[in-house]
C-alpha cells in the first residue's frame, strides 16, 4: 500500500470530520470507491490505519451511532476491537461505530442508557469482537 493512497484517504477522514460524525463504514466505502481499485481485504487494512491514526493522535474520538437518525447512543464506547470486521457493520439494533472530533468528555448532562450500562463495566475487560447490545 503505497504511502499517497494513506495520506488521501486519512486527508478524506479529516476534511469529512470537519463537517460531522464519519462513520467508519464511511472511510471504508470512500477507500473501496477511490481510483486507487484497492481489494476488499486492502481497503479494511488502509480504513483501519487511518481510524487508528485519528485515534490515536487525538484528532477525533470513537462513539456510536443510531441509523437512521444518527442520534449519539454512546460517547465512549468500551471493549471495541477495531481488528474485526464487526466495525463496519451495524448492530443488531442500527448502531455503528463512528468518528467525531467533539471532545467525548464533555460536560454534556444526557447520558444514554447505553452510557450508563458501560460505565459499570470494568476497563480490563477484552473482548473479541466489538461491543453492542
Amino acid at each position: 500500500m503505497s504511502p499517497a493512497i494513506y495520506q488521501r484517504l486519512l486527508q478524506e477522514a479529516v476534511d469529512h470530520l470537519e463537517i460531522d460524525d464519519v462513520g467508519i463504514y464511511e472511510i471504508l466505502w470512500i477507500a473501496r470507491g477511490s481510483e486507487f481499485k484497492l481489494d476488499d481485504v486492502t481497503a479494511k487494512k488502509i480504513t483501519r490505519r487511518v481510524v487508528n491514526q485519528l485515534l490515536s493522535d487525538g484528532t477525533a474520538n470513537l462513539i456510536l451511532l443510531k441509523w437512521p437518525t444518527n442520534e449519539v447512543t454512546c460517547r465512549e464506547p468500551r471493549n471495541v476491537d477495531l481488528t474485526t470486521d464487526s466495525i463496519f457493520e451495524p448492530s443488531q439494533d442500527n448502531e455503528y461505530l463512528a468518528l467525531t472530533i467533539d471532545n467525548a468528555s464533555s460536560n454534556d448532562s444526557t447520558v444514554s442508557e447505553h452510557d450508563n450500562n458501560n460505565l459499570s463495566e470494568t476497563e480490563s475487560t477484552k473482548r473479541s469482537s466489538l461491543d453492542l447490545p
